[in-house]
């Protein structure tokens, strides 16, 4: 049977009212050579034949348009001169995603001494510049020594498969013949080795784990898979489905929501609410102790997702010695007012869906993945009003009483 080979190319270009973008698009087309072309939000309300070649090759030569509505819609599709409908056709339609190349710290290099080794010696070459720059330099270079050291280490499963090649190698050498001692040392050494390739497993899916869990699975799901994809999104009634209509989409609705400043009024005065509460002797702004900051580090869960840098918790308390002088500079600056956030105060916006089949950009919930660093900050200050909170109620105890308890 006669086969021929068709190509589809579907693709949502915001726009050909700029020479610079028609350009772009005639040499997409001239490079992937497609045989069949369909263009969405042309924002063309007509098509000239100078227009055209603009932005289409001379082999598409058969197109029909449909204008645009205002300053929306559009729609082109254009054939090539060798379709032919005489052959079977078969139609395979993709889409490309950008996957972003988020670096994110495993626990299971910590179970390698070579790994903490060339931590230490990252962390022990200083940055200069403010406090905020100089840890934000630091864990750059911690994040560049992290993956050259994981492109030179061998697979997990190539690892653990050597390993049990070894032990098993020398177990039927014993049955010929006692093994010399260095011989059993090596067996011993070899076995512990594979403990830690154990150890290193369980580490690694743990933590994935819980990646899973909140990737895939959330209080609202009811037990069942969530999707982690948002196929479509409508607005005023027309429904997106590429990826740069619903970036654009998302990116325009949580500019508006979240970069526009607003009043905030407060309609009562907390003196009002405890009267007989002093703030001055409470302790609530008092520089910050080294010791505070390092309870509420290592009262942390170790598994908590990190932020853009991508160094959770657990990365902080392995190498504490190293990171604390930095840290507590941080404090102190960020105390006295002079701590430039522009490099540390940056989080990932993940959007949770409120229900199934939301298609509005106001169906998710956002939720914020900050750095560890800003985390710490919250922490340090919560365990404070925590302390004030329960000294106030030590006081106040015989006031408070429990609704189950005043009902009995």
């Amino acid at each position: 049977m006669l086969t021929h080979t068709l190509s589809f190319l579907s693709w949502n270009i915001r726009g050909l009212g700029q020479n610079t973008r028609c350009e772009d698009v005639l040499s997409e087309l001239i490079a992937q050579r497609p045989s069949i072309v369909a263009l969405q939000e042309t924002k063309l309300h007509s098509l000239s034949d100078s227009k055209r070649k603009s932005f289409l090759p001379t082999r598409l030569s058969t197109y029909t348009t449909r204008p645009s509505v205002g300053a929306t819609g559009g729609i082109l599709t254009s054939l090539s001169r060798s379709v032919s409908d005489h052959v079977p056709l078969l139609l395979t339609a993709s889409t490309k995603v950008p996957k972003g190349a988020c670096f994110r710290f495993e626990d299971a290099k910590l179970h390698h001494a070579a790994f903490k080794d060339l931590m230490q010696v990252t962390l022990a070459n200083h940055s200069h510049g403010s406090s905020a720059q100089a840890l934000v330099k630091r864990l750059k270079n911690c994040h560049r020594a992290c993956r050259s050291w994981s492109r030179q280490l061998w697979p997990l499963d190539q690892r653990e498969n050597d390993t049990k090649s070894l032990v098993d190698a020398l177990d039927l050498l014993e049955e010929v013949r006692p093994l010399h001692h260095s011989e059993d040392t090596l067996r011993r050494l070899t076995i512990q080795g594979l403990q830690a390739i154990n150890q290193e497993r369980l580490a690694f899916w743990r933590q994935r784990f819980n990646l899973c869990l909140a990737t895939e699975w959330d209080e609202n799901s009811n037990g069942r898979h969530r999707s982690n994809k948002i196929h479509t999104l409508e607005i005023d009634g027309v429904s997106h489905t590429s990826h740069d209509a619903k970036q654009e989409i998302l990116h325009d609705y949580y500019k508006n929501l979240l970069d526009s400043p607003t009043t905030t009024h407060w309609n009562f005065d907390l003196r009002d609410l405890y009267p007989t509460l002093s703030v001055a002797n409470a302790n609530l702004s008092a520089p910050f102790d080294p010791d505070e900051i390092t309870q509420a580090l290592f009262v942390m869960d170790m598994n908590a997702s990190p932020g853009p840098n991508g160094f959770d918790p657990s990365f902080y308390k392995a190498f504490w010695s190293q990171l604390k002088p930095s840290l507590v500079t941080l404090f102190a600056d960020f105390h006295g007012g002079q701590l430039d956030l522009d490099g540390l105060n940056r989080a990932h916006l993940i959007l949770l869906p409120k229900k199934e089949g939301v298609r509005t950009p106001d169906g998710s919930r956002p939720i914020s993945l900050q750095n560890c660093p800003m985390k710490l900050f919250s922490k340090v200050m919560t365990n404070r009003l925590k302390l004030c909170i329960r000294d106030r109620r030590e006081k106040h105890s015989d006031r408070l009483s429990h609704p189950y308890h005043s009902h009995r």
